[in-house]
């Protein structure tokens, strides 16, 4: 990068505004650094979230905006001129954000993995909201990597997760939830309470898509065969609602939903478990609100053990 090009430092990663705005913060802090590890930890995200929002900058404008010829980035005219900008914005932004921070509602933006059904997260906002009954929840549900990118990105506070992350991430263990084989109402493993995985050589499966297969993968292994898959999808909701139709069998998370077109049958391996718990980003500072709702959920798990299990099938 062109060393005369010195964008001012503003809206740093631990701001509100970094958190509604990452793809200015990835410009920005490109701007003053053009080392991408180095410049992923200013901005407060991981290096492919970094990548992908630079990514979706020259997507979006269909022009090249730097040249990658190692792990430095070369910003071309077009790049120099838009993470000066992008500075120039957050600056503005974060400046307005501060004015209204004074007398805004204290929030708590919350993630919560999709495969967990409602009760963990009903029951963990409700019991905490009983004693701020001032706090707003920000909720949104999605599978686990996409919390964990808006984590990195500060677009999340907080996210209650399986399994647990890697190390990047602070982790409050919280119980297990149980992986089992999903089948038609009508298939001939129905009336069955367990089943072994290499019982199923000759059925064809429904698949969660690749963010899931570091659940099942071990399971496979242990049953010595390679699942005939003939079709992925991205949310368990999606699965179960084929497999009632008929289409195949699938290995899900257990959660809370019931449908009349489906059985659970529970799988016969030390593999078919995974932690559940409550995930924050380490690089960033939590909000006292972040901080006094993971003192809930620890409360909540002394006093209540098992109260977040999904184990049975």
């Amino acid at each position: 990068m062109d060393e005369s090009v010195e964008p001012p430092r503003a809206g740093g990663a631990g701001t509100g505004v970094a958190a509604l705005a990452p793809s200015l913060v990835a410009l920005a802090a490109l701007g003053r650094d053009a080392n991408i590890t180095r410049a992923a930890e200013s901005a407060g995200m991981s290096q492919p979230t970094l990548s992908r929002a630079l990514a979706r900058w020259e997507t979006a404008l269909g022009t090249r905006l730097f040249e990658r010829p190692g792990r430095q980035i070369v910003l071309t005219p077009e790049g120099r001129r838009l993470c000066l900008a992008a500075a120039e914005a957050l600056a503005l932004l974060n400046d307005a954000a501060e004015s209204a921070a004074d007398s805004s509602i204290p929030t708590l933006a919350l993630g919560v993995q999709g495969s967990f059904g409602a009760t963990i997260a009903e029951e963990a906002v409700s019991s905490f909201r009983a004693q701020y009954s001032d706090l707003q929840f920000l909720h949104k549900q999605a599978p686990t990597d996409e919390l964990l990118d808006d984590l990195t990105a500060g677009q999340l506070d907080m996210a209650l997760i399986a399994p647990r992350p890697d190390a990047d991430f602070g982790w409050l263990h919280m119980g297990r939830q149980a992986l089992v084989l999903v089948v038609p109402v009508r298939h001939r493993l129905t009336e069955r309470r367990e089943v072994h995985l290499s019982e199923l050589e000759d059925e064809e499966f429904i698949s969660l898509d690749q963010r899931f297969h570091r659940n099942t993968d071990a399971l496979y292994a242990e049953a010595d065969f390679a699942p005939k898959i003939v079709m992925v999808a991205d949310n368990a909701r999606t699965v179960r609602d084929y497999v009632g139709s008929g289409f195949g069998i699938a290995v899900l998370p257990l959660d809370t939903s019931v449908s009349p077109r489906v059985r659970t049958i529970a799988i016969t391996s030390p593999h078919a478990i995974r932690d559940v718990g409550l995930a924050w980003n380490k690089r960033r500072r939590l909000s006292p609100t972040a901080l006094a709702f993971r003192q809930h959920i620890e409360l909540l798990c002394e006093r209540h053990p098992g109260w977040s299990d999904l184990v049975d099938g």
